[in-house]
């Protein structure tokens, strides 16, 4: 698997894409925070093919994770499917909910979701990679981590959005956080067996493994 990060969307949050290069020129596309003509332009290929893009997975619904959504939607007319957990769907039409009228920028989306379970242990990019949803609440009612396992030599990627950071965690006092079930999300990953590359929605990448060694967070 091959992964770039674009961060470039607001509050510098990080859109990402992920290939199955070299067995599959596929890609999927998550957290559409940065419009579709950045992505292209600064991408590994001369111009990325919206004909090769599988897929997009949204972590939660906060606008700097998807304030791109509907032009990524309409780019790609409508024939991958848009995963989103069902408990932030209120965040689609809700600037409140979807946290943009806290920073002064009330914005809506048109888009039209599927339920982020739905993805769960379907395989993408050719069917070399496997995904497994997460469902890890406290920085948002829907927040979900996305792990991807490549078939072929079993490597894992995991896209935390603002549940988990490298040293940090998301915030927990933005419309429904919760810090008590942030910390029952953060028990779920330390359980884990798995150690993955993790790909958060804001600063640089780290791994669970080592965020559970070193991160406070986990101590709570």
């Amino acid at each position: 698997m091959r992964f770039c990060c674009f961060p470039y969307g607001p509050l510098d949050s990080n859109l990402y894409t992920l290939s199955g290069f070299p067995s599959s020129d596929k890609l999927i596309v998550v957290d559409p925070s940065v419009s579709v003509e950045k992505v292209q332009s600064e991408s590994f290929d001369d111009r990325l093919d919206l004909s090769c893009v599988e897929a997009v997975f949204i972590t939660h619904g906060h606008y700097d994770h998807m304030c791109f959504v509907d032009e990524w939607y309409e780019a790609l007319g409508g024939r991958v499917p848009f995963y989103l957990n069902e408990k932030d769907y209120a965040a689609i039409k809700d600037p409140k909910a979807n946290c943009s009228s806290d920073f002064g920028m009330p914005q809506t989306f048109s888009f039209i979701p599927e339920p982020s379970f739905i993805a769960g242990g379907k395989t993408f990019l050719d069917g070399t990679v496997k995904c497994r949803v997460i469902n890890t609440p406290g920085h948002s009612p829907g927040s979900v981590c996305y792990m991807f396992e490549s078939l072929e030599n079993g490597e894992k990627v995991m896209f935390t959005g603002d549940m988990l950071f490298a040293g940090s965690v998301g915030r927990s006092d933005l419309y429904g956080g919760d810090m008590d079930v942030m910390i029952d999300s953060m028990k779920i990953l330390k359980d884990m067996k798995d150690d993955a590359v993790v790909l958060p929605g804001h600063g640089p990448a780290t791994s669970l493994r080592k965020e559970i060694r070193t991160n406070p967070f986990f101590r709570l």
